[in-house]
């Protein structure tokens, strides 16, 4: 049975966006600053490692509020619910847990990679290995890839789970993986879709980005309520 419909998930993020264009920009310019604005302090106390730890941990800090505010602008967006501005600084209280998630996830995705990447530096560390042998290593490799791809599916949407459900850390993981259960396809459909319009965006230069990235941040938080309406159907 089709959980969602990757097509009308687009459709959705591009329509929202496109109605409310200077609105969602104006959102992407916050989120791009909030990024970028401490790089120029980590270059200057590059020789001062206190310093610079406190410049990056506020870095991160403001990165991941302003990313809970964004899903949570996306999700209200999704149900007919106002916003505005203000909502992007709204939920700092949740970033601890949103950090914590953030964390184990990018773990998980690296952990699972480790094969891969063990097959691919022992391919180039054998110089004798040539031709078809070089090829056969790549995709053997890309194979033992797979895993993360999974686990980057399955746990996906723990960040919406924490701003939108109030979950903690490891419950978020858990409704995450139960969510997206037999949706991989979609999913990862999703992510394609998502990725390429970053990429067109970036390819547009930043005033491309600023209309990409709310786009494909709406065509997710879309999706996610699909599933999530699909979930409570079937119970």
């Amino acid at each position: 049975m089709s959980r969602f419909s990757v097509a009308e998930a687009l459709r959705f993020g591009w329509n929202t966006t496109r109605v409310r264009w200077g609105y969602f920009m104006g959102l992407s310019a916050v989120f791009i600053l909030a990024s970028v604005i401490f790089t120029p302090f980590q270059a200057f106390f590059s020789d001062m490692p206190v310093a610079a730890m406190v410049v990056a941990i506020l870095s991160v800090a403001i990165t991941l509020i302003v990313d809970l505010g964004f899903m949570k602008i996306t999700l209200k967006t999704c149900d007919g619910e106002p916003t505005d501005f203000r909502d992007l600084f709204r939920y700092y209280d949740l970033s601890p847990r949103y950090f914590l998630g953030t964390v184990l996830y990018t773990l998980l995705i690296l952990l699972s990679l480790i094969p891969g990447i063990v097959v691919l530096s022992l391919l180039a560390g054998n110089t004798g290995v040539e031709g078809i042998g070089i090829i056969k290593g790549v995709l053997v490799a890309i194979l033992l890839s797979v895993p993360s791809a999974f686990l980057s599916i399955k746990f996906y949407f723990f960040g919406y789970f924490i701003v939108d459900q109030d979950a903690g850390a490891i419950e978020a993981f858990r409704l995450s993986a139960r969510l997206t259960r037999g949706a991989t396809w979609q999913i990862l459909l999703l992510f394609v879709v998502a990725f390429a319009i970053i990429l067109a965006g970036i390819l547009a230069l930043l005033v491309g980005l600023l209309i990409a990235y709310p786009i494909a941040k709406l065509t997710t938080a879309y999706a996610y309520r699909k599933l999530l309406e699909t979930q409570i159907d079937n119970v």
